[in-house]
């Protein structure tokens, strides 16, 4: 076989080794790590950054947990607004910042607040 087409071959199933049943997946890789003065679980004053546990629930709502007292606005939580491969690579009960602000949107299945995340990450 001439170089040319075994390279585009080769170029091919390297493609698709995440290949299921004609659908492309993409390979996994570590979720970002968000490093710096960052409590365990707490929020800024404004609410674009929340650190605590995150929480997916059964109704398909993911959040954050960043009271576990319970005694914050909100009940210690807040709704995540991300796209779902952001949140796919977090496990439940991962440690997590979120940063972002605070949705503007009228309160929708998920709870009275909800944070339009622009970053993610592990800490």
């Amino acid at each position: 076989m001439p170089a040319a087409p075994f390279i585009a071959l080769l170029a091919a199933i390297v493609a698709c080794t995440g290949c299921s049943r004609g659908s492309v997946r993409a390979l996994s890789s570590p979720p970002p790590l968000i490093t710096g003065a960052y409590p365990q679980y707490g929020h800024a004053s404004d609410f674009s950054w929340v650190a605590g546990r995150l929480a997916p629930r059964p109704n398909g709502c993911t959040y954050v947990e960043f009271d576990p007292r319970r005694g914050e606005p909100w009940d210690g939580r807040i709704a995540l607004n991300a796209p779902p491969e952001m949140l796919a690579a977090f496990p439940g009960g991962d440690m997590v910042v979120a940063f972002g602000r605070v949705s503007r949107a009228p309160n929708g299945e998920c709870g009275a607040a909800s944070l339009d995340v622009s970053q993610l990450g592990e800490h």
